[in-house]
C-alpha cells in the first residue's frame, strides 16, 4: 500500500518548510511507526471483547453445569 514511499522516499524539510531531499529510511521509520500506534490502538477494543466473553462462557457454563448436576441427581434418585 505504501509502495511509492519505501521505493522512492518521503519528502524531508527543514524547518522553514524548504524542501531538502527524499529519504527512503524515513518512510520506513513512519510506517513503522504508524503500524505500532495503529495496533496499540485497537487492542483495548479486542482484548475487551475477549474478557466479555470469557465472562459470559463462565457464567452460561456454571448455569449449564448446575442444571446438568439437578438432572443428574434427579436420575440417581429415581434409579435407586
Amino acid at each position: 500500500m505504501r509502495q511509492r514511499e519505501l521505493k522512492h522516499g518521503i519528502p524531508i524539510t527543514d524547518e522553514n518548510d524548504n524542501r531538502l531531499g527524499e529519504s527512503t529510511t524515513a518512510a520506513k521509520q513512519a510506517i513503522s511507526q504508524v503500524v505500532v500506534s495503529r495496533i496499540l490502538m485497537a487492542s483495548p477494543g479486542m482484548g475487551m471483547y475477549d474478557v466479555m466473553g470469557f465472562r459470559t462462557n463462565l457464567a452460561t457454563h456454571a448455569i449449564w453445569d448446575s442444571n446438568l448436576a439437578t438432572q443428574y441427581d434427579t436420575l440417581e434418585v429415581i434409579k435407586a
